[in-house]
């Protein structure tokens, strides 16, 4: 898979949310406190609220991409990058070409 490839098949953040919902739970979300199947759908936020325990959680919840403020199409393209790099200094510009810093892929509240 390639940069054209992610961008094709994920060309905004929804689509990447649902990516991540089909791979894993199948696209059929479980809490991730209590692993009750009964959950709501809070869409405007693309969040999940367990019906059992109450909780709310996403699916990039206890992930790489958990707090995070960068797109996750971009991320997707990293970790293709990342995936078909031969040495360290590709990964290194890679990060810099995507605007890529610690502090920027994670929110004030992490």
């Amino acid at each position: 898979m390639n940069i054209l490839d992610i961008i094709n098949k994920f060309p905004n953040q929804e689509s990447c949310i649902k990516f991540l919902e089909e791979i894993r739970w199948n696209n059929k979300p479980k809490c991730l406190f209590c692993f009750s199947e009964k959950v709501n759908s809070v869409l405007k936020e693309s969040r999940y609220k367990c019906k059992k325990c109450h909780k709310s959680f996403s699916v990039t919840a206890q992930t790489i991409f958990h707090h995070t403020r960068v797109p996750l199409q971009k991320w997707f393209i990293l970790i293709v990058l990342m995936a078909n790099a031969k040495k360290k200094f590709i990964i290194i510009s890679s990060f810099k070409r995507l605007k890529f810093t610690f502090s920027n892929c994670m929110k004030n509240d992490a």
